[in-house]
């Protein structure tokens, strides 16, 4: 199984020092990482970006022999496809609209998105806003499946988990939807990921691995927490999982906040490894 990081792991504009898109790729790759989720903390915003940034981006990716895998689409706090207010939704399914438009200029199969996200400090009851939610998913998927491009919904703490996500995309059809499997926030919601996997089943197209202590989510490397790896490893392969074991890791945390980026990256690499149940030789 190929591996991949987020770039939230050595880019974002929640904490610095920060390292440039390119260096980050060029640790990444360094690391031994095979692809890479662009996740919309990093710099430059890819839903911002020029398409010439976005083709400098890749053609330096592709001179590393990384390849980007899929993106992140902006959320927490910024947008909301199920936002209460038209205007924010009307924002969020633009932003989204040009976020499978980078996803295709960047050769990424994949687009992650949150179907339930609140902007301010907006109140609404959960059922409506997964109605308003749906409603604007509805109209990205002619576009996404335009673009060749997958709407992986990730999976959240709560009443989001894959079982609901699997009526979710049977209910709208299927075509063009999957699911992101969030690790870590299976496992602070009490689900146990290996089962969640095996939940999503086929419709599983990507991950979001990262561990916690099961009290929160904590984006801390495999190994720092207590998620089950081999029970997940396991699952993977008896649902023929073949996407990348992606690494969603955030400097932020308190335990990884006084590391150098480049040995963050590193310490990541091997943990994803160990994780996988890789050999010591092929590390």
């Amino acid at each position: 199984m190929r591996t991949g990081c987020a770039s939230v792991l050595f880019s974002s504009f929640h904490w610095v020092p920060n390292v440039s898109m390119a260096e980050g790729l060029r640790l990444a790759a360094d690391a031994g990482f095979e692809c890479i989720e662009y996740n919309d903390q990093s710099r430059p915003l890819f839903f911002e970006a020029s398409d010439g940034e976005l083709d400098e981006l890749r053609s330096v990716a592709e001179s590393l022999g990384l390849s980007f895998w899929s993106l992140h689409a902006p959320c927490l706090g910024r947008f909301s496809i199920s936002s209460s207010d038209a205007d924010v939704r009307r924002r969020s399914r633009e932003v989204c609209e040009r976020s499978i438009e980078v996803c295709a200029r960047l050769g990424a199969s994949q687009l992650v998105m949150h179907l339930l996200d609140r902007v301010g400090d907006e109140e609404a009851p959960a059922e409506r806003q997964l109605t308003l939610a749906l409603e604007t998913l509805s109209i990205l998927i002619p576009t996404a499946l335009s673009a060749q491009v997958t709407l992986a919904i990730e999976n959240m703490s709560g009443s989001l988990d894959c079982a609901r996500l699997v009526e979710i995309i049977d209910g709208l059809g299927g075509q063009g939807l999957a699911i992101c499997l969030d690790v870590g926030h299976a496992h602070a919601g009490g689900k146990s990921p290996a089962e969640e996997a095996r939940t999503a089943g086929g419709l599983l197209s990507t991950l979001h691995v990262h561990d916690n202590d099961g009290e929160g989510d904590q984006h801390l490397p495999p190994g720092f927490g207590t998620v089950d790896f081999p029970a997940l490893a396991q699952a993977l392969g008896e649902v023929r999982y073949d996407g990348p074991f992606m690494l969603e890791v955030m400097k932020a945390h308190p335990s990884l906040s006084d590391l150098p980026v480049e040995d963050l990256v590193r310490l990541c690499a091997d943990r994803v490894r160990d994780a996988m149940g890789e050999p010591e030789s092929a590390k």
